[in-house]
């Protein structure tokens, strides 16, 4: 440990110039991770927030949320399989919105608007301020609280599409949106009459959701439960809530990208730390055949190394960490950016681990270094 300390501090221009170079490197791996993690929460929230084990969709729409619509009456029926513990129907409608009956450009803004039953498997979770709509209450309406940067208030009036039926706003909730816009929760009554206007051939049809959302029972299995409703409701297809989150389009794409990218950045990390330990050792090769001469072990001197990857890394990865979290704090909300600690501890481990391996691979011309040749100037 004082042998790698203080050589640290001989050569600390090198040292600190690679140091940076991988604190620079754990930053964009950093906002990178963060990035993805707001995009993929601010696609999925919504579909979280149901907080359901199953979903329910219309075989053959390879499970899209507005392609598949299911008879609302199919309900009881799903109810009725063993394993079932409730099932509640959820319709999905995706447009605009706006505070004002005047459909005036600059105050529209995308949102969902999610159907469901008071009180059944569908309900959004993570209610924050105020509170949801009641069973048989129409024209009110939880909302997510990312409107609140719109101004959006508690008591104030929004419209859906082109309906002029006014939403009174009575609470918010949090982390539920979709496809990255706000979702407004309604009573399915409330979303069959926006359903109306939005699809006005739809009247007078027989009422329908988009998915049910199931509740297992406590110790059944979810996917044999699946297959027992998919037996009862013929023409369905029952997921769980991560396969239907799965499916979502463009969801697996936009994470093979970000991981393909960050997988290379941190081969350029590896290249880097491995490049300059094998620089530095074959710069002190007479050295390193000094201290072997006068009966410093092999293991001891590779230990050095490792610790100066370690004391490398752990600081770069703790300063980029720091530096990620201000950057966060400035930005504004429309911007993708969330913290996941599990993800920031893999990539910690990850960058601790490069730095490791790229030293120890310094290992192997350590060993092969010769006393007397590399104290007669040759090398090894």
């Amino acid at each position: 440990m004082g042998l790698a300390w203080k050589e640290m501090l001989r050569r600390r221009g090198r040292f600190l110039s690679v140091g940076i170079a991988l604190l620079l490197i754990n930053l964009l791996v950093l906002f990178l991770v963060s990035q993805l993690t707001g995009l993929d929460e601010g696609q999925t929230g919504a579909i979280r927030a149901l907080d359901s084990d199953l979903l329910t969709f219309d075989a053959g729409v390879d499970q899209s949320l507005f392609r598949s619509s299911i008879p609302v009456s199919d309900v009881q029926e799903a109810e009725a399989v063993e394993g079932v513990a409730a099932v509640g129907p959820v319709g999905i409608l995706f447009g605009t919105g706006r505070t004002e009956a005047e459909v005036v450009p600059d105050e529209l803004f995308d949102m969902s608007v999610f159907g469901y039953e008071p009180g059944s498997p569908g309900e959004p979770a993570g209610l924050v301020e105020g509170r949801l709509p009641r069973a048989g209450e129409t024209g009110v309406g939880t909302i997510d609280e990312t409107v609140k940067s719109d101004g959006v208030e508690i008591g104030d009036t929004v419209y859906f599409a082109e309906s002029d039926r006014p939403i009174e706003i009575v609470g918010f909730v949090d982390d539920s949106t979709f496809q990255l816009q706000p979702t407004l929760w309604v009573e399915l009554g409330t979303w069959q009459e926006l359903l109306a206007v939005v699809r006005p051939e739809r009247v007078g049809s027989e009422p329908t959701a988009n998915v049910l959302a199931v509740d297992v029972d406590p110790g059944a299995d979810p996917s044999e439960v699946a297959r027992e409703v998919d037996s009862s409701l013929p023409g369905t297809e029952t997921v769980t809530v991560d396969d239907a989150i799965a499916a979502l389009p463009g969801l697996s794409e936009q994470r093979q990208t970000f991981f393909t990218i960050i997988g290379m950045t941190y081969l350029a990390a590896a290249i880097v730390v491995t490049l300059f330990f094998a620089l530095i050792t074959l710069e002190k090769a007479e050295q390193i055949g000094i201290l072997k001469a006068i009966g410093a072990r092999t293991r001891s001197l590779a230990g050095s190394v490792l610790v100066q990857g370690l004391l490398l890394a752990i600081p770069a990865f703790l300063g980029a960490a720091a530096v990620t979290v201000l950057i966060g704090a400035t930005l504004p909300p429309e911007l993708p950016f969330a913290i996941d600690t599990g993800a920031w501890l893999t990539v910690g481990i990850v960058t601790v681990s490069v730095a490791v391996i790229g030293a120890l691979l310094s290992f192997r011309r350590i060993s092969r270094i010769d006393p007397a040749n590399a104290i007669g100037g040759t090398g090894d």
